[in-house]
């Protein structure tokens, strides 16, 4: 089922997943995106440059060995091909789009980056990063959006989750994480951290 749908249930229930299991779980999704991003042509050994670019709950699917994995490269683009999007089209969920993906701006690694922070977020807190309401609000809440610590609403998570998900969600992509790759490693980090605690 989707993540999406995985959401729907424990909200319904009033439960949530422990931080722990959450992030065991949004880093399969990560290694899979690192792959995608690395990928180069078998021939010449350019890198592709493929981006996802819709990196919502819809488009990650909970596996039955509780696993996650990410389906629908239907707006995934790669620098090699000559996909262009049609001028003035908003392509992708707007809540989990980057802000140069919002201003028709280059996308790279670092904008799958922003979305997955957002996925983390929410999945860690149970709280949306970004609020509903009509694609006007949603789309100028995107571009200025500040950030909101994870421990400032869920307290049981560890402080090392702030720095880490406030560069994967910096509004300038140069400020961003540069790539699936090192948001996966602090997320291990903090994981490891944590059962090193508690076996002390």
């Amino acid at each position: 089922q989707s993540l999406a749908a995985l959401g729907q249930q424990l909200f319904a229930r009033g439960l949530a997943l422990d931080w722990r299991h959450a992030i065991d779980l949004v880093l399969g999704a990560i290694d899979g995106l690192d792959a995608i991003h690395r990928a180069v042509h078998p021939e010449t050994g350019e890198p592709l440059g493929i981006v996802h670019r819709d990196l919502a709950p819809k488009n990650l699917m909970v596996t039955p060995s509780a696993s996650m994995v990410v389906i629908d490269l239907g707006l995934g683009k790669s620098n090699l091909q000559d996909w262009a999007t049609r001028t003035g089209a908003l392509m992708g969920t707007p809540r989990y789009m980057s802000p140069e993906q919002l201003r028709g701006a280059r996308t790279d690694a670092r904008s799958d980056v922003y979305g997955m922070g957002v996925v983390c977020f929410e999945l860690l807190t149970g709280v949306r990063y970004i609020e509903a309401g009509e694609l006007h609000e949603v789309l100028r809440r995107v571009l200025d959006h500040p950030f909101r610590p994870p421990t400032a609403l869920a307290r049981q998570l560890p402080p090392a989750l702030d720095p880490l998900l406030q560069r994967a969600l910096a509004l300038e992509v140069d400020e961003r994480l540069p790539s699936m790759a090192a948001l996966g490693a602090g997320l291990r980090a903090v994981l490891g951290d944590s059962r090193a605690s508690i076996r002390d």
